[in-house]
C-alpha cells in the first residue's frame, strides 16, 4: 500500500467517531440546544459520501459507539435538570 492509501484508510476509521464525539460527547457544548444545533448544521450528505467506503463491520461498530454516546449525553442532560 502507498502512503496515500494508508492515510485514506486511517481517515475512514477516524472520521465517523470524531463527528459523533463532537456532536454527543462534549458536555461543555452547552446542553441540549447546542447539541441540537450541531446536529442540524452537520452536513450529513457529505458525511454519507465520506463513509461509503467503510466496511459493514466498521460501520456497525461506529453505530454502536454513537448510540452509547447518545444515551450518555441524554443521561447527562436529564441529570442536569
Amino acid at each position: 500500500m502507498s502512503i496515500k492509501q494508508d492515510v485514506a484508510q486511517v481517515l475512514k476509521c477516524v472520521a465517523m467517531p470524531v463527528v459523533f464525539l463532537s456532536l454527543f460527547v462534549s458536555p461543555s457544548k452547552g446542553g441540549a440546544i447546542t447539541t441540537a444545533f450541531s446536529i442540524y448544521s452537520t452536513d450529513w450528505e457529505m458525511l454519507a459520501r465520506a463513509t461509503m467506503g467503510i466496511s459493514a463491520i466498521a460501520r456497525s461498530e461506529v453505530k454502536k459507539i454513537a448510540q452509547i454516546e447518545q444515551l450518555n449525553h441524554l443521561n447527562a442532560v436529564v441529570s442536569q435538570r
